[in-house]
């Protein structure tokens, strides 16, 4: 594993997840340095895989580089993004254009959940060849993307139905009876092709200029695309109550349901739009069960989702 010199590089942002770094003589390349060790730093590592499938299938997504490590931490060389803004930024930055942002990301979230992830090797190794032109973005490093390894990308990436089944099964936020109603609405669900992103937020897409880029993809997999939505309506209408959370989207618990309701609008249509979102509702309590089962919580945030769960269900 190359080790890199992190003296060489320029710290430019902070997250939850680990820092980002800029360095002069890469200046198409940026450094995403977790704060674990690669023996916990699985989930760069999965973000790492995943996003350089999503990108083999012809996603504008960042491309990744490599893999590295600083002093024995996990890290990703990845491409950068000048001059980029994510959505929630953009619209924080302007409260007047909400609807208008709104109506963007649901004609790109559309073509994203286009995009098959099965059965796709032949549609990934042409929509690799053209995303360059699409994003704005100058493919680096070797060169063209092939059927082959637009098949690997296929393999990759994981049915969400399957992930979410296992979350489910496995739950202490629930009891016996609301498990078993659960299972049996996952069940019946088919196993779609469709490429979702797993963590479907205005946080992670991005602008720069004209070029869009989806970001943070270690959650991608494949399913019906009810999944990113009652994620997306969950942070929105739900989480987007606690501070904490609108720290993080920079915008108020309000804007954030505004932000919804045009996106679900401009997503659907006018038709049908109140079944629209009782089915994002359904999937939220999906993502609440997941969420309890694969994020380190204290006793009160477990208490909290618990609740949560079961006046959603």
């Amino acid at each position: 594993m190359k080790e890199i010199d992190i003296t060489q590089w320029t710290k430019t942002g902070e997250g939850g997840n680990g820092v980002a770094y800029i360095n002069a003589a890469e200046p198409d390349v940026l450094l995403k340095l977790s704060r674990l060790d690669f023996a916990k730093a699985d989930s760069l590592v999965r973000e790492f895989e995943l996003s350089k499938a999503v990108y083999e299938l012809g996603i504008s997504t960042p491309r990744m580089y490599e893999l590295v490590s600083v002093n024995g931490r996990a890290a990703i060389k990845c491409e950068a993004v000048p001059g980029k803004k994510s959505l929630a930024r953009l619209c924080a930055d302007s409260p007047k254009r909400i609807d208008t942002y709104a109506a963007r990301m649901a004609e790109l979230a559309k073509a994203f959940h286009a995009t098959p992830a099965v059965g796709a090797a032949a549609s990934g190794a042409s929509g690799a060849a053209t995303r360059g032109a699409a994003s704005g973005a100058t493919p680096s490093g070797n060169g063209v993307i092939s059927a082959g390894m637009a098949l690997a990308a296929v393999a990759a990436i994981p049915s969400r139905k399957a992930i979410v089944a296992e979350a489910v099964s496995r739950s202490r936020l629930i009891g016996r009876r609301a498990k078993k109603k659960l299972l049996t609405f996952i069940d019946g669900l088919p196993d779609a092709p469709t490429l979702l992103h797993g963590d479907f937020t205005f946080s992670n897409l991005i602008l720069a200029g004209d070029r869009h880029y989806w970001i943070d993809l270690g959650n991608a997999s494949h399913g019906d695309p009810y999944f990113d939505l009652g994620h997306f309506y969950l942070f929105c209408n739900i989480f987007g109550r606690q501070k904490r959370v609108q720290d993080i989207a920079h915008l108020s618990d309000s804007q954030m349901v505004q932000f919804w309701n045009s996106f679900a609008l401009a997503y659907n249509g006018p038709d049908n739009l109140d079944e629209f979102n009782r089915q994002c509702r359904r999937f939220a309590a999906l993502d609440i069960i997941f969420l309890g089962h694969t994020q380190p919580l204290t006793f009160i945030e477990r208490l909290f989702l618990a609740v949560l769960a079961k006046k959603m269900i």
